[in-house]
């Protein structure tokens, strides 16, 4: 087996499904008298079965519950962050958001701002670092292991177990990357999957300056009450 192998030293379980390695897929494909087609639809399968790997799925470590923040970190009252979570100065967390370190620690730089309903989490096992200066936009979904300083993931966008991205990075709206993929530094990520199609330019990398400078102000103005919530309001 390849991909998520399971083994009795296993230090956690990668994925719900096992790849099957070249040599199995042959002979599976010619006991079937199958074509590569089929071979494509009996390449993964899940490994949920008896013994070891059911152990490890439910071999759970509670994580305390230990929040830490920096200076003039805004947390707005409709967010969640829980679990071990550390959050760097100056750290902008709008509306909606959930930053659960309920199964690995979360350690989020200086500067990061994450947007309205964005979700961030990871694996057991596997500690999620976001290092200084990145932007998340609005309903992004960050479920990797490490986003790069400089680095602006776009709305909606999705970055998946695994996922390595790298300094000033541009991850387009809409991305889906895929679980394990290691984006170079100052790369633009777009599509699903998400694919590296080009290097950022310099009006990008100033863009993202302008946003992270945006939302610290912004951060501020929420944090002093200048935008209170009308909802229910009547005229």
């Amino acid at each position: 087996m390849t991909a998520a192998r399971v083994a009795s030293d296993s230090p956690r379980l990668v994925s719900p499904y096992v790849t099957l390695d070249s040599s199995a897929l042959d002979a599976k494909r010619t006991a079937d008298g199958g074509s590569r087609s089929q071979q494509a639809r009996v390449r993964r399968r899940p490994i949920f079965s008896p013994g070891i790997t059911i152990r490890r799925m439910f071999d759970f470590v509670d994580l305390p519950d230990r929040v830490v923040l920096g200076k003039d970190v805004y947390i707005a009252p409709t967010a969640y962050v829980g679990g071990d979570v550390t959050l760097g100065d100056q750290c902008t967390v709008m509306h909606h958001v959930t930053i659960r370190g309920d199964v690995s620690a979360i350690r989020i730089g200086r500067r990061v701002n994450i947007q309205d309903g964005t979700v961030i989490h990871t694996n057991r096992g596997v500690q999620l670092d976001i290092e200084d200066d990145v932007s998340i936009g609005h309903h992004a979904v960050v479920h990797c292991r490490r986003v790069g300083a400089g680095t602006l993931i776009g709305i909606g966008a999705i970055v998946l177990d695994d996922c390595e991205i790298g300094r000033r990075c541009l991850i387009a709206a809409g991305a889906l990357v895929p679980p394990n993929t290691k984006v170079p530094d100052g790369k633009v990520v777009m599509g699903v999957p998400g694919k590296v199609v080009r290097d950022t330019t310099e009006t990008e990398r100033l863009y993202f300056q302008e946003v992270r400078e945006s939302y610290i102000h912004l951060g501020r103005l929420h944090a002093k009450g200048v935008y209170p919530n009308h909802a229910g309001r009547s005229g």
